[in-house]
């Protein structure tokens, strides 16, 4: 995060932080709605480049180019007599553009998929802006207010989190074809007003649910809801993967799911393993995010009978580099692994799994509810920001009751 400064004769400087370097800059101006421009732009230069949208031109001096973009060259070179001409984009064109360039692997498969879906529902509710230089945020407001009025999951109109990050997409696309001099204005997303934002349910146990559905008076979008807020206790998730093991419709079923509830993993993260991700009592696994434009990883513990299952797996492998296959050593799909899962649970009490995430988040939970440390937790299962943590946290042993408890016990 970067911070702004004003030394005593008026004009602000600002700090930052970018690749373990710190950086001090004048912004020269006394204006402080200028320098609050300028940090903007800033801070949204690095999520850029931090996320692979965007390079620091070679030569640069990283901290003028973060802080004055393509502008910091044009400092120290002679001002043009004739303005270079912009050629004019209609919004089309523009995503034609992005989409062809990030078509070169600097985003993942799954990435781009979303993206492409912001895409469309943007120039739906935008319409084909046949320059991209006429659009305001007045456009962007009657965007807003239109999708507003769609509906979500569970059929709940959108909330502001979603229509953010389609404009956070549109505003990130802006900002790149800028610094390639596509087109040479901006777009501010201050100051527009969004739905509220909804938290999502803390997990809750089959119990607990079930408890609240009996009482009565919810509708079948707060039923679904609770349903998504499912975790097993450690006993629960014991009885399901008996069942798993005795039900599967799949040989890889049940290793693949021992995984996802003994070590954390994500179902993405299972579908990406090869077979010499496992090595011994440890598990290679291969994140989506990227890292300063490199695919990440961490190694998770793999014990116990998800140990067990998956070195007979192996041993019995049908061929192949995915780890988790059919018959044919054809690598498992998304929709054949859901597939699968809710095949073998279909007769059970347990048919009320929703998915693989059930698995993850119920291992967190059991890790949570032990008192393990959220540095290990993060560590195992990747988390990264508070907001991820956050659903746990009533879950851990209840240390602000006995705190309140020592006071008004």
């Amino acid at each position: 995060m970067s911070s702004l400064q004003k030394d005593p004769s008026g004009n602000f400087h600002v700090c930052f932080r970018f690749q373990r370097t710190r950086y001090k800059r004048s912004l020269k101006t006394k204006s402080e709605k200028r320098a609050n421009s300028i940090v903007s732009k800033l801070d949204e230069r690095v999520w850029l480049i931090k996320s692979g949208h965007l390079e620091v031109p070679e030569n640069d001096d990283v901290g003028n180019y973060l802080i004055f973009g393509n502008q910091a060259k044009r400092q120290h070179q002679p001002t043009p007599t004739q303005k270079r001409p912009v050629q004019k984009l209609s919004m089309s064109q523009l995503f034609d553009q992005y989409f062809d360039t990030i078509g070169n692997g600097s985003l993942d498969a799954e990435t781009i998929k979303m993206l492409q879906i912001h895409r469309r529902h943007l120039e739906k509710g935008l319409g084909n802006i046949s320059d991209t230089e006429q659009l305001t945020p007045k456009h962007l407001q009657i965007y807003i207010n239109k999708r507003a009025k769609c509906h979500g999951k569970f059929g709940r109109p959108l909330c502001g989190s979603t229509i953010k990050k389609e404009l956070v997409t549109l505003r990130s696309i802006w900002l790149w074809a800028k610094e390639l001099q596509l087109h040479d204005c901006d777009l501010s997303l201050k100051k527009l007003k969004l739905p509220k934002t909804f938290e999502l349910l803390p997990f809750q146990t089959k119990t607990q649910i079930q408890s609240q559905i009996e009482r009565g008076g919810l509708s079948e979008i707060d039923i679904r809801e609770l349903w998504e807020s499912l975790y097993l206790t450690k006993q629960e998730i014991g009885e399901v993967m008996t069942i798993i093991r005795s039900n599967a419709s799949a040989e890889f079923v049940y290793p693949m799911v021992s995984v996802a509830a003994f070590a954390g993993v994500r179902k993405s993260e299972l579908l990406r393993m090869q077979i010499n991700d496992v090595q011994s009592n440890r598990i290679l696994i291969r994140e989506r995010k990227r890292v300063r434009g490199e695919y990440s990883t961490r190694f998770v513990p793999i014990t116990g009978s998800a140990r067990v299952a998956n070195d007979q797996w192996i041993a019995n492998h049908p061929g192949g580099m995915a780890m988790y296959c059919n018959q044919f050593g054809k690598a498992i799909t998304k929709d054949g692994a859901h597939y699968h899962l809710k095949r073998t649970l279909a007769d059970t009490e347990w048919n009320c799994i929703k998915g693989y995430h059930v698995f993850r988040h119920s291992f967190i939970s059991a890790l949570a509810i032990d008192g393990v440390d959220q540095r290990v937790i993060d560590e195992i299962v990747g988390h990264t920001t508070e907001q991820q943590r956050r659903r746990y946290r009533h879950l851990t042993p209840n240390v602000t009751l006995e705190a309140v408890d020592r006071v008004f016990g």
